[in-house]
C-alpha cells in the first residue's frame, strides 16, 4: 500500500471510530471509501433487531452494467451490516487490491457496528469497573465521568460534546488515567470491564 493511500486509510478508520451513531458511520464510510476505491454507486445496509436478512439486492443495478464489490459484516455469526460498492463495467472491474482493501476493514467495521447496534454494557458492570479502578487509584469526578462514557462505548467526540470539553482536554484525562494505572492504551483501560 502506498504511503498516501495508507494515510487516507488510517484517517478513514480513525474517523469511523469517532462517529456517534450508525447514520454518521454510514456517511463517513461511503465518503471515505470513494477516495480509496472509486465507485459509481454504493449502499450500506444495516441490520437492526428484527430486520430481514441482508441478502436483498438492489433490483435496478444490472449485473451487465455494474461490477459489484460486497462485504458482509458479522459479529459471532450475527449479521450486522453489508457494504456494497458498484462500478460501471466500462470504468473497469474492481481489482484484487481493492477487494483486499475493503476486506481489511472488516474487523474495524465489525467493532464499530457492533458498538452501535448490539453492545449493552449494564450500569452494574460499568459501576463495578469504576469502583475497582477507584480502589487502586484516586479518580477525580471528571475522570469518573470520562470512564463511564468510555466504558459505554461513546466515541471521543460524543464524550467531548456531553462534557463540554475539547479533544485535547479529553486526551489529558485519558493520559492521567493511563499514568495512574500504569497502562498505555485505551484497550487496556477497557479491559477493566471484563476483568
Amino acid at each position: 500500500m502506498e504511503i498516501a493511500m495508507f494515510r487516507t486509510y488510517n484517517t478513514m478508520i480513525c474517523g469511523l471510530y469517532e462517529q456517534c451513531d450508525v447514520e454518521s458511520v454510514k456517511q463517513e464510510l461511503l465518503g471515505s471509501l470513494q477516495k480509496l476505491i472509486p465507485y459509481q454507486y454504493a449502499d450500506v445496509q444495516v441490520l437492526y433487531a428484527g430486520d430481514p436478512d441482508l441478502n436483498d439486492r438492489e433490483p435496478y443495478l444490472s449485473e451487465l452494467l455494474f461490477d459489484e464489490l460486497e462485504l458482509k459484516i458479522c459479529h459471532k455469526d450475527q449479521p450486522l451490516a453489508q457494504v456494497r460498492l458498484y462500478r460501471l463495467r466500462k470504468k473497469g472491474k474492481f481489482t484484487d487490491a481493492e477487494r483486499f482493501l475493503l476486506r481489511s476493514m472488516e474487523p474495524h467495521l465489525e467493532q464499530i457496528f457492533y458498538r452501535h447496534l448490539c453492545r449493552d454494557t449494564s450500569q452494574e458492570i460499568v459501576d463495578h469497573a469504576i469502583t475497582r479502578i477507584n480502589s487502586q487509584v484516586h479518580l477525580t469526578p471528571r475522570e469518573r465521568e470520562v470512564l463511564e462514557m468510555m466504558f459505554r462505548g461513546d466515541a471521543n467526540s460524543c464524550i467531548c460534546d456531553a462534557l463540554h470539553i475539547t479533544e485535547h482536554t479529553l486526551q489529558k484525562h485519558l493520559q492521567n488515567l493511563y499514568r495512574k494505572l500504569h497502562i498505555s492504551s485505551r484497550w487496556e483501560l477497557v479491559g477493566y470491564l471484563t476483568a
